[in-house]
């Protein structure tokens, strides 16, 4: 669930460029943590309640790529944009941090009305994932209760049927009794007044 207002976590070891994103983002809105190197950063993410990452890729401790993989290696159902912001513009970077999964990927220098606009653009983008996912659970929810409640039913007509049958062959198996004992009694009575009549 999106934040209100949305939660933006900026890593990055050089102090004056975390302080530039952290006050360009804060005047549009957002709340801002920040975290000086990539170990502080996995830390915050781990504590939840971030909404985008903006990421340096050069970082003491955890590298910004081995970061990325470690987040999207997390067992997490809600999904966290990545937005890699770096010096390090070379196609082979750009690719390693794709690959490592970021979502978006800034060189520096860079403009900073861009960057607060990729940021809105991912927020977005969240609340819409958000929006979609209640529609499909709120329309899943009748149909799955309306399967729940027919399992039940035939759950338990079968457990009649079953407790029916078993009734019905006790009583079977007692009919059968008693028309055994019966028989052997007539069998006993009539070799007693054999033996009489001897």
């Amino acid at each position: 669930m999106i934040s209100d207002p949305p939660v933006v976590l900026v890593v990055e070891d050089d102090g004056l460029t975390r302080e530039l994103i952290q006050e360009l983002l804060v005047q549009e809105g957002y709340t801002v943590d920040t975290a000086p190197d990539g170990g502080a950063g996995f830390a915050r993410i781990e504590h939840g309640g971030i909404d985008v990452v903006v990421l340096d890729l050069i970082l003491p401790k955890i590298n910004g790529l081995d970061l990325c993989q470690q987040v999207r290696n997390r067992e997490c159902h809600d999904y966290l944009p990545i937005i890699m912001v770096t010096g390090l513009d070379s196609p082979h970077y750009r690719h390693a941090g794709f690959a490592a999964g970021a979502d978006d990927y800034v060189t520096k220098p860079f403009d900073g009305r861009e960057l607060v606009d990729r940021v809105g653009v991912w927020i977005r983008t969240q609340r819409r994932l958000e929006t979609t996912h209640e529609r499909v659970l709120a329309a899943l929810t009748p149909r799955a209760t309306a399967a729940i409640q027919t399992a039940s039913a035939e759950a338990t007509a079968a457990a009649q049927q079953a407790r029916s049958a078993a009734m019905a062959e006790a009583q079977a198996n007692a009919r059968a009794t008693a028309g055994a004992q019966a028989q052997a009694a007539v069998a006993r009575a009539r070799a007693n007044e054999y033996r009489l009549h001897l």
